[in-house]
């Protein structure tokens, strides 16, 4: 039951009803987080799909070896 600021209600007794708040904007219709996402996926997908060709035409030769240079670098890094 919605009542305005001020009317009475059946029982007689007066209520005052909150303002609405205002609408905050979601993040989903903002360009620059739907460009991100689609960034994001679109790097995602294409790794997964390169993966899986490696693996398939060449039995993951590639991906060992690209998995070998990262572990190399992150040594080298101390981590």
């Amino acid at each position: 039951m919605r009542l305005r600021e001020g009317a009475e209600s059946s029982e007689g007794c007066r209520r005052v009803v909150a303002p609405a708040l205002p609408r905050r904007r979601l993040p989903l219709r903002d360009v620059g987080f739907i460009s991100m996402l689609k960034m994001l996926t679109t790097g995602g997908l294409s790794v997964v799909l390169l993966r899986a060709a490696d693996l398939y035409m060449f039995h993951g030769r590639y991906t060992d070896a690209a998995m070998l240079m990262l572990r190399e670098i992150r040594r080298s890094f101390g981590l």
